[in-house]
Order: structure tokens, then C-alpha cells, then sequence
């Protein structure tokens, strides 16, 4: 705390937030106030802007590493593919991580057909269990989501750039990346996995 305070303890307002834009130039992509702040004298990095799939579990992730993630990469929509999107987790049920994205200009969209209910995440032991639960979720639920997928696969043409999230970090031990397949098989992206 003391050290903060030292290196921050006189900035104030602007000065902040330009320090902030300077140390890490992403969290200036969108930023309403950027220009403003300084006049020509610094100019951002180029992020990328073109279409890509992404896919995110924020299971050993704060709220705010989270949210960095996002905005590293230029996210501009998440899509929660959760079935009920609560979470014990602080930032991470529907409202909040709305509220939160909404603020970074991330639009975020809930398709909870796209979800497992909770009842059949039980007894998930091993690898051969989740693949097993992940098998019958193809069959019984992502064979039948046509829409939803649809849905992801227009926005993505419109050159959004998409991620697709649920809990867990490990994509492998998440139904997302049966999700995440069967959207690359239909758009020809690879999906990246944060």
C-alpha cells in the first residue's frame, strides 16, 4: 500500500488514467475520453479487429482478470452458454457480469438452450465422465440447437468478435467446446481458448 502510494499518491484525474492508458494501452480501446485526454501525443497500438471465436471458463479467474481477458483481445460480444447463469463466485452470475461487460462496451448474450442442467454435472470424476456427459449433450441438446448455433454463426459473420463462456477454465472439461466445434465446422474459424 505504501509503495502505491508513493508512485500514486499525487496523481490525480487525467494524469491517472493517462499513466493507466500508458502502462496498458488496452483498456483505452474503447475509451470515450482518449483523444481528450491526449491530444495527438500518443497513439494506441492496433488491436486486432477481425472476426474470431473465442471461448473463456472463469473457474481460477477474478472478476477482473476476467474482464482483462476480454478486453485484451477486443471482445465485443460474450455469450453465456451456461443453462442457469448464477454463479457463488463474485462478478460472475447474469446481472453482474451484464452490468460489467455492458460497462466495457462488451454486449453480452445469455442462450441458456445451449446449457447443461446441474442435475447432470453430478458423479464427474474423470476425464472419461465429462467426455461421456459431453457425447450425450451432442446427441441430446447441440443436435437439436440449430437456432442458438445459427445465431453465434451470424453474429460471427457480421465480423464480431465473439467469446463464448461458462465455469470451467479447461475447455476440454467444458461443454462449450463441443459448442465451440460445431461453430468452427459450420464458419471455418479455429476457435481460440483463453
Amino acid at each position: 500500500l505504501e509503495r502505491v502510494f508513493i508512485k500514486y499518491g499525487k496523481m490525480k484525474g487525467k494524469d491517472l488514467i493517462k499513466d493507466v492508458y500508458l502502462k496498458y494501452p488496452y483498456y483505452a480501446v474503447k475509451s470515450k475520453i482518449f483523444t481528450e485526454l491526449f491530444n495527438g501525443e500518443f497513439i494506441l497500438p492496433s488491436f486486432e479487429t477481425n472476426q474470431s471465436l473465442f471461448s473463456i471458463g472463469y473457474e481460477g479467474r477474478t472478476i477482473d482478470q476476467y474482464l482483462n481477458t476480454l478486453v485484451s483481445q477486443n471482445v465485443s460480444t460474450l455469450i453465456d452458454v451456461r443453462k442457469n447463469p448464477l454463479s457463488m463466485k463474485y462478478g460472475f452470475s447474469k446481472s453482474t457480469l451484464f452490468n460489467a461487460t455492458r460497462n466495457l462496451g462488451i454486449e453480452y448474450i445469455h442462450i441458456p438452450e445451449l446449457g447443461i442442467e446441474s442435475k447432470e454435472r453430478k458423479n464427474l470424476y474423470n476425464f472419461t465422465d465429462y467426455n461421456n456427459l459431453f457425447d450425450e449433450y451432442e446427441v441430446k441438446i447441440l443436435s437439436k440447437a440449430d437456432k442458438a448455433i445459427t445465431k453465434i454463426v451470424e453474429l460471427y459473420d457480421k465480423g464480431q468478435r465473439i467469446a463464448l463462456t461458462c465455469f470451467e477454465r479447461d475447455k476440454d472439461y467444458c461443454h462449450r467446446s463441443r459448442v465451440t466445434n460445431k461453430v468452427d465446422k459450420e464458419t471455418g474459424c479455429i476457435t481460440r481458448h483463453l
